[in-house]
């Protein structure tokens, strides 16, 4: 799981909070899962899935990991709804950090 915040003790104002909270939700992060992915037919599959997402920035497949690591990159203010769409079509995956 990711955490991103910030101290409180550093915001003086609410225009502060609404700022610092635009600007999160404006930061992307990266999600990274361990798979069971092994042929080119699994990369293809993925692949149809996270190419036709607009909260997918950019994704990478690492085959010669033991773990077989998915990477994707995603908008913070998305990432509910990229976990939920990987969980979905791509069960028995585990999100590593």
């Amino acid at each position: 799981m990711t955490y991103i915040g910030f101290l409180t003790a550093d915001i003086t104002s609410t225009s502060d909070y609404i700022e610092r909270t635009q600007y999160l939700e404006n930061q992307t992060l990266c999600l990274v899962f361990r798979t069971y992915f092994q042929t080119k037919e699994d990369i293809r599959s993925i692949s149809n899935i996270l190419d036709n997402h607009s909260e997918v920035l950019c994704w990478s497949l690492d085959l010669e990991n033991w773990e077989k690591v998915l990477r994707i990159v995603c908008p913070i203010k998305h990432r509910k709804k990229v976990l939920d769409l990987v969980h979905k079509n791509c069960p028995g995956i585990t999100e590593l950090y």
